[in-house]
């Protein structure tokens, strides 16, 4: 072997030990200062359960407040048609009523509605329902003028869309007379027949 080849022979030699003892000191480094991997998974979900639990902390009791919020207006908003209807059929059975159908003897049987309740019950269809339609019908199917047949059916579509029953409009409603109450507490002559049976 020439002199010239040998230097290049060591210097190989000796790159390749350089080498060699660079991947073994990058092997051993990276061996002593990495964690095992379950507990890199471990740390990645305890951290992960620690921000979702701070951001519900933060977060949930406003949404949850907002719910029960939200769930009391429409219950509210249920009883305010509730009575509103209650209202409406006093009303029908305390004015007199003519027409065809209607027997001649027929009397009211039940006392008017207070200004109060019908107020009541119209600012409680304002304060909780979604439109001031909804009250605007009350008021109109109720009085203080002539009751129209009409406004009673609007406003029991109108009820019925605000609660979520239906969209289509009603074209008719049946109402039927209550018949006046006797002194021995029967309503008409065929209930005091069934009773003496």
């Amino acid at each position: 072997m020439l002199p010239s080849e040998m230097g290049k022979s060591n210097l190989k030699g000796e790159i390749m030990k350089e080498n060699q003892a660079n991947t073994s000191d990058h092997e051993n480094h990276t061996k002593s200062s990495k964690f095992p991997e379950w507990i890199k998974t471990l740390l990645i979900a305890i951290i992960g359960g620690v921000v979702v639990v701070i951001a519900q902390a933060i977060f949930a009791p406003t949404t949850a407040e907002q719910v029960m919020i939200k769930e009391s207006i429409i219950q509210k908003r249920y009883e305010a048609c509730e009575k509103a209807i209650e209202l409406l059929q006093r009303t029908l059975a305390s004015v007199t009523i003519t027409g065809e159908s209607v027997p001649e003897e027929y009397t009211p049987t039940e006392k008017a509605p207070t200004p109060l309740e019908m107020n009541s019950a119209y600012l409680q269809l304002v304060v909780y329902n979604k439109s001031q339609t909804i009250s605007d019908e009350f008021f109109a199917a109720t009085g203080p003028n002539k009751i129209d047949k009409n406004d009673i059916v609007k406003f029991v579509s109108t009820v019925r869309k605000e609660l979520g029953v239906d969209d289509k409009y009603i074209k008719y409603l049946k109402i039927r007379l209550i018949p006046p109450v006797g002194e021995d507490g029967l309503q008409d002559k065929e209930a005091k027949d069934e009773q003496k049976q």
